[in-house]
């Protein structure tokens, strides 16, 4: 840190001793000065300051004192300009001299000095002043026994060349201390008035400052009152202008009549000659509408309520004045010429309140959305060659899409896209051939009479378009267009947009290097951005671009401008997510195919358990469970050893589709039993001739899935050695498939039971008998499944009688296998 201290302190001192001793050639020196204290921080405050670099600081704030008292002009800028570059760079410097240096400066500003040494001190006043505003011990030192002095110094220097920086610190001063400033209010506003009133031709850097200073005159009424003294201010420039209008509009017959009019500022008296009064009215309107878009875009203490309804007839009653506008009877026609030439300049201004309003309200102006689009439509079409006024309305156009979206886009889509198409065509000079003409006198002598084509031969290559601001306003609303109403366009206008801006790109791409300006490559940004929206925005029923859009951004990729590099690289990434679409990856590892094969094997368990204690009505569900825990084992294997699947699953269903079969006439032969006690032994004879083809059915299925289970182990063995697995795994997927085949074959012989039918002859009462119909017992080895059904029939007579059937025992089991045997 002493090694940094030491290193600075001699850089200043240096500067101090070599620059600024001589009072004559200081201001020479200035720039390199000024950028050796930015570039090396040697004014910068340090937690550790040496006495060394303590001293030196010291002398250069001596050096400055006596450099501002200099005799020399220069000598005293100099010095003011770096004790406002002391004060940015130090804060401790800043505390130490604010006293001394506000004195002195307001003494510089008080004595006649040169603009230059005028604007230099007022600007590092204001930095001071501005400074204290958060610091209340400094204001109470320094700002409120200094600024009433300074503020009427301001309103005394108001000259033409320092009219700019004057309002800007009387804003300043405005906005920080209000309530210091609140005596001076009717002084500011004088002088804002004075500079929009048109009498002089003042420069936009002052109209943009008085601008600012009229809008800021609010922040003095106080917490409570600011907003309606905002509110007064707009509606006091909306009466102004429209005072102006009534005047400027007096040859012409207004169709509408206004109800009565906000209050007026006061200005200067206009002559009644129209020839003299009609520029000063004009830039007077032209001055109060940058006011007005100027509030409207300023920052506010408080809300405020937008008088939008007074703001939208004031810009619709300027634009009601048109060429086709008739002429009111017995009036001057000069007048209304003069009139006719004012109407661009009127019709820009109301353009910069529209800009302000769609700004500052936004989509709450929706309800305006069909005016606009008709008043920007005719103002399209009245200034086809009026470049300033194009650019603008192209530039509220963009704004209103952005605002207003879909709706605004329908109501203007069409008549937009002739213009824009209109705005964007190279027509190409082609040269034709010229013969001259040959006229013969009377001594039959041929003399030419024509020049040759010798200047239009030097025209080749050369193409007539638009100029470039023109065409990239016109591309900025095109693409907002597409992007909020693109998708909805009919057919025709999109393939003609699609068309002229690929075969844009095409023709500008074939150009070389050297021929190509900074416009052009503007212009072909622009283009690059309506492609990537239309291939965003794609329609229905017509062909997308996107082949050509990746072709003409792969090419793109290879330009020279880096901007546009980005747009295509980015171009491209759309392109490519629009033709693979992406998903997460997927994640397979050995860990997932055992962990799913033991998923496997738990719910198979689970199945095990529940179907022991399921009833023979269930048949037909434990086959479907047995079926599916067949394929869910089987298709798990092959997808984690990548082999094919075998056939198998539809065998199952087979078997499924039997058992079904079986219990169907199983119930069919009850019901026939409860409705005809009579033909029980038939019917049961059917049924057990059935179940007995229905079982060896069911063996047969038995063996194919065996079969085809051991097709599955054959095809794992082939497979096996193709597949690069640890021997435990290829072990493990074999005792698994051992272990499928066990569970079928134990799903099976479950399955196997006997059915036995017996009916039991019971008493009779007075008033009607029963029927006992049980289904007992069905066995598979040591366990034992027992169901039992009763039905019962009444009969309504009053004699007695017994009913004695004999039901047959119906063995479901069918006959014995050597499987059986085995197992």
């Amino acid at each position: 840190m002493s090694t940094l201290s030491n290193s600075q302190s001699a850089m200043l001192a240096q500067l101090i001793s070599s620059y600024l001793n001589d009072e004559t050639k200081v201001h020479g020196s200035l720039p390199f000065v000024m950028d050796a204290l930015v570039t090396r921080c040697l004014l910068k405050d340090q937690e550790e300051e040496s006495e060394q670099l303590s001293s030196v600081r010291r002398k250069w704030t001596i050096r400055l004192n006596s450099l501002i008292q200099s005799k020399q002009a220069t000598a005293r800028w100099t010095a003011i300009v770096l004790i406002k570059l002391t004060c940015e760079q130090s804060n401790s410097l800043l505390f130490a001299h604010i006293r001394s240096w506000t004195s002195q400066l307001l003494g510089v500003i008080a004595k006649p000095e040169t603009s230059m040494i005028h604007k230099a001190a007022i600007e590092t006043l204001s930095y001071l002043f501005t400074f204290t505003s958060s610091k209340p011990e400094l204001q109470r030192e320094i700002t409120i026994p200094n600024l009433p002095r300074f503020n009427q110094i301001l309103l005394s220097l108001c000259k033409n060349d320092l009219r700019p920086v004057v309002f800007s610190a009387l804003k300043e001063n405005i906005i920080h201390f209000p309530s210091q400033s609140r005596h001076i209010i009717d002084h500011c506003l004088k002088l804002c008035l004075s500079c929009l009133d048109g009498s002089g031709n003042f420069d936009k850097d002052t109209i943009l400052a008085a601008c600012q200073c009229l809008a800021v005159l609010h922040h003095t009424g106080g917490k409570i009152s600011n907003s309606d003294q905002w509110e007064e201010t707009l509606n006091r420039l909306v009466g102004t202008i429209h005072a102006c209008l009534n005047r400027l509009f007096d040859t012409v017959d207004e169709e509408l009549e206004l109800g009565e009019l906000s209050p007026s500022y006061p200005m200067t008296d206009l002559s009644p000659d129209p020839i003299e009064s009609f520029p000063l009215i004009t830039r007077r309107i032209q001055a109060l509408n940058n006011a007005i878009a100027t509030c409207l875009s300023s920052p506010t203490l408080n809300l405020v309520s937008v008088p939008v309804v007074q703001l939208v007839d004031l810009v619709c009653r300027i634009y009601n004045a048109f060429e086709g506008s008739l002429m009111r009877e017995f009036k001057d026609k000069n007048e209304f010429t003069c009139l006719m030439m004012c109407l661009p300049t009127l019709h820009l201004s109301a353009n910069k309140i529209v800009s302000a309003l769609l700004l500052s309200s936004g989509c709450h102006l929706s309800r305006y959305t069909k005016l606009f689009s008709r008043i920007f439509i005719r103002l399209l079409n009245e200034y086809k060659t009026q470049r300033t006024m194009k650019i603008s309305v192209y530039n509220n156009i963009t704004l209103c899409l952005q605002q207003f979206g879909y709706g605004f886009g329908e109501s203007i889509g069409k008549p937009l896209v002739a213009s824009v198409l209109k705005d964007i065509l190279v027509t190409e000079q082609k040269v034709t051939d010229m013969i001259p003409t040959e006229v013969k006198n009377k001594s039959m002598k041929r003399k030419r009479d024509a020049l040759t084509n010798s200047d239009s031969l030097t025209a080749i290559g050369t193409s007539t378009q638009a100029p470039f601001d023109i065409q990239v306003a016109a591309l900025e609303s095109l693409q907002q267009l597409i992007n909020c109403f693109g998708s909805s366009m009919d057919l025709q206008s999109r393939n003609t947009i699609d068309a002229n801006v690929i075969s844009r790109l095409l023709s500008m791409t074939q150009k070389t290097l050297g021929s190509t300006t900074e416009n052009e490559l503007l212009i072909k940004e622009k283009l690059y951005q309506c492609l990537l929206s239309s291939v965003m925005n794609p329609i229905e029923v017509q062909a997308n671009v996107l082949p050509h859009a990746i072709r003409i951004f792969s090419a793109g990729i290879n330009e020279q401008n880096h901007k546009l590099q980005t747009i295509c690289k980015y171009g491209l990434n759309i392109c490519d997510l629009i033709i693979h679409p992406r998903m997460p990856p997927i994640q397979s590892t050995m860990n997932t195919i055992t962990t799913k094969i033991n998923q496997a094997e738990q719910q198979n368990d689970k199945t095990m358990k529940s179907s022991v204690n399921t009833s023979t009505s269930s048949y037909p569900t434990t086959t479907d469970t047995i079926t599916a825990n067949i394929s869910q084992k089987v298709d798990s294997t092959n997808s984690n050893i990548s082999m094919p699947k075998p056939s198998y699953p539809a065998t199952t269903s087979i078997v499924g589709q039997q058992f079904n079969g079986t219990n169907i006439q199983v119930a069919e032969t009850i019901k026939q039993v409860t409705t005809n006690p009579s033909d029980i032994e038939q019917s049961v004879g059917a049924s057990n001739g059935k179940l007995e083809q229905n079982d060896i059915e069911k063996t047969a299925s038995k063996s194919m899935v065996t079969e085809t289970i051991e097709n599955v182990e054959q095809s794992i063995t082939s497979t096996s050695s193709s597949i690069v697995l640890d021997e435990e795994v290829i072990e493990e997927k074999k005792l698994s498939t051992s272990e499928i085949k066990f569970d079928i074959d134990d799903e099976m012989n479950q399955d196997e039971t006997e059915i036995t039918m017996t009916t039991k002859q019971t008493d009779m009462n007075d008033k009607g008998g029963s029927i006992e119909l049980n289904s007992s017992t069905a066995t598979n080895q040591d366990k034992t499944i027992s169901t039992s059904n009763t039905i019962t029939i009444e009969d309504d007579s009053d004699g007695e009688y017994d009913v004695d059937m004999a039901i047959p025992d119906i063995d479901m089991t069918g006959p014995d296998t050597d499987e059986e045997e085995e197992y």
